[in-house]
């Protein structure tokens, strides 16, 4: 079956749209996922190792992906831009599979000898091994087309065509080395030069640029002061730390695409290279997999999270300053079908910083990334500053006594920051409703320098998650070094001291962590301690009104104990030191404590004046009835009403008794009216 093809180059980690059909559209390499028109290996729980990898074993899908096209009309092929050899061989496959069908596909590529040299080939090379950048190596020719040095020399200016160039040049080559290896199946693919004419100016030019230039660029980076090659230390994935090479650029290297490679033959384990291979401002660190199992090794895992975590701090930023934010917050990235991208902080957006399943390598969001080159490499050199110390402070919650409290010391050393965050979120997460934990960590000072976007991030991570859900408003700065992040559920004292800074000059007196006693009595603690027996004082009062019942005699026993804890709190703001003055505020305003005395005093007023109109309302109604009584005796006093013999019956009289009846029937009358009256309203 004969197609014709045109070639679209989309950002590294794009996730294909959700879409009804085929369309005549192929993504490899790129898209999210697997099915019928998208191969991508990346976050697939297959355990694929590349593109070529998941053709070779979903021929069935390759198939009805076929099936669903029109030869009629021009199949079109997403890659990812900068395709290397993974994207590049996938698409050869794809279309030798649809130019000759599924029997002859699987016959020179799935059981064939051919087929396994050329998967172990991508793999090793996707994987970042055995990459020869000297001379006409097939790795070096189709992996730097894109070389602004060699574009020039493909004779086209519209993009959709230079793609399709750009395709086309790589795949003949693709082509010959396989060809070659089918007749000689000894070839050292990884190392062999493809033989080309001296008139092949693109070629010619890439073995120049890229071998020649690249190498005396690399010897340039480091004269001028853009590389730095120094140890740094990193964490192993079984817990230690290890001081390890690391070849770390400042900024774009003069050969992007080959200085990490020359970085790596020279024994760096730890690459950090900037790059703007999305068009806007970016950086790529990665593990050398060409070091006998360093990939399996070491981890840039809690680097990935301190990346992202920092990302959303200056997205919010962004927000704040220009209205807009750079990524999409609506949905994690690969649509729910990645794994670690549907994880904390890294689930919050569409486009997050990449990193591989295995940990060894981290890329920015394909838009880019917003934190400075300088603050990146000032967190990759500081990840394993740890944790010094950690207390944690427990308050029992009640509102009959003051909130009592027990400090326990959590013991445990050599501990990174992410590491550590796991660990106090389990405990967290653990803590009982009728206790608040307040957590007071100590931090190495060498993490943050002078830039608190850290700190932030780790203890709104503790808290809420991710930061672009936390709550600026719920943050106390003393300064830089010193951040308090208070909710409803705990709070996070983080303080980053050096050897010589004293934690009391630091805290102002609010914190004293030499002893568990003397954290204990230090007034960040008391503060606490006050101002959560009035949060539970007031809630308590806040139910009482809830199930509010007339009772007279229990509102005035409310309404004293009102009276004497706003007393009480009026005394416990009574504070001389600014900074306490400042910290107290601010942990009345996190707690909501304002919002709840207000709710009680205003539903207790309410409740209150309910209660006198009731007292009105029933003397009132004794007064009216009394109203008839006095009117008779007032009778009986002007005269008007006189009790005089009717008849004469020797001593006995009968008085005239008529009006004194009729009045009385008049008195109990009035009074069952206005009381059933009463009684039914």
């Amino acid at each position: 079956m004969s197609f014709s093809y045109e070639y679209f180059f989309v950002n590294k980690g794009k996730t294909r749209d959700e879409h009804l059909s085929i369309n005549n559209e192929i993504w490899l390499d790129v898209g999210g996922y697997i099915e019928e028109g998208t191969f991508d290996h990346h976050n697939c729980e297959k355990g694929y190792i590349s593109t070529v990898d998941v053709l070779t074993h979903e021929i069935d899908l390759v198939e009805q992906t076929m099936q669903k096209l029109d030869p009629s009309q021009t199949v079109r092929i997403y890659l990812h831009i900068n395709p290397d050899v993974d994207a590049l061989f996938a698409t050869y496959y794809l279309k030798f599979f649809l130019e000759n069908g599924r029997e002859a596909f699987e016959k020179r590529f799935v059981t064939s000898n051919l087929g396994q040299i050329i998967t172990k080939y991508v793999n090793d090379i996707d994987s970042g091994r055995r990459k020869n950048i000297e001379g006409a190596t097939l790795y070096n020719l189709v992996c730097h087309l894109d070389a602004d040095s060699v574009k020039s020399y493909l004779n086209v200016t519209n993009q959709i065509e230079l793609s399709n160039k750009m395709m086309e040049e790589a795949l003949g080559w693709i082509e010959y080395a396989v060809n070659s290896v089918e007749a000689n199946p000894r070839f050292n693919l990884y190392d062999w030069n493809l033989p080309f004419d001296e008139e092949d100016t693109i070629a010619n030019k890439i073995v120049e640029s890229v071998g020649r230039e690249g190498k005396y660029n690399y010897e340039r980076d480091k004269k001028e002061g853009r590389l730095v090659i120094k140890d740094i230390s990193i964490w192993t994935k079984d817990g230690t730390i290890e001081t390890v090479k690391a070849a770390i650029w400042k900024e774009i290297p003069l050969s992007p695409s080959s200085a990490y490679i020359y970085a790596r033959n020279e024994g760096a384990v730890v690459t950090f290279v900037p790059h703007n291979d999305y068009g806007n401002y970016a950086a790529r660190v990665s593990i050398n997999p060409n070091i006998s199992h360093a990939v399996d090794k070491y981890s840039l895992m809690e680097v990935a999270e301190i990346y992202e975590q920092i990302e959303q701090i200056h997205d919010r930023k962004q927000l704040s300053a220009i209205g807009t934010l750079r990524r999409d917050y609506s949905r994690p990235r690969g649509d729910d079908r990645s794994r670690i991208f549907l994880d904390r902080p890294f689930s919050m957006s569409a486009d997050p910083w990449y990193v591989s399943d295995k940990g060894d390598m981290v890329d920015a969001p394909g838009s880019g990334s917003l934190i400075p080159i300088d603050v990146m490499i000032e967190i990759l050199e500081n990840i394993t500053k740890m944790v010094k110390k950690t207390y944690i402070v427990y308050f029992e919650l009640t509102s009959k006594i003051k909130p009592q409290t027990e400090v326990t010391t959590k013991k445990k050393t050599q501990e990174s920051l992410p590491a550590w965050t796991k660990d106090m979120k389990k405990i967290l997460s653990e803590t009982g409703d009728s206790i608040y934990p307040l957590v007071i960590a100590e931090i190495d000072a060498s993490l943050i320098s002078h830039n608190y976007d850290i700190l932030d991030a780790y203890f709104m991570s503790i808290s809420d998650g991710a930061y672009v859900d936390a709550k600026d408003r719920n943050v106390f700065r003393l300064d830089y070094r010193t951040h308090l992040y208070v909710n409803q559920a705990n709070a996070v004292l983080f303080i980053a001291t050096s050897n010589e800074t004293s934690n009391i000059m630091q805290m102002n007196g609010l914190l004293d962590w030499t002893t568990d006693e003397t954290v204990r009595n230090s007034s960040i603690v008391d503060m606490f301690a006050k101002i959560l027996y009035q949060r539970e004082k007031f809630k308590e009062l806040g139910r009482f009104l809830g199930s509010f019942k007339e009772n007279e005699k229990k509102i005035k026993k409310k309404n004293e104990e009102l009276i004497e804890l706003l007393a009480k709190a009026q005394a416990d703001e009574c504070i001389d030191s600014q900074v306490e003055l400042d910290a107290f505020a601010f942990l009345y305003e996190a707690l909501h404590v304002p919002e709840l005395r207000e709710s009680v005093k205003e539903t207790m007023t309410m409740v209150s004046e309910y209660s006198k109109e009731r007292v009105y309302a029933n003397l009132n109604f004794l007064s009216l009835i009394t109203i008839p009584f006095i009117l008779i005796s007032t009778l009986f006093q002007v005269g008007l009403i006189k009790f005089e013999p009717l008849l004469d019956l020797q001593e006995t009289y009968i008085p005239v008794a008529i009006p004194w009846i009729v009045s009385l029937a008049v008195i109990v009358l009035i009074t069952m009216i206005l009381y059933f009256a009463r009684r039914k309203k």
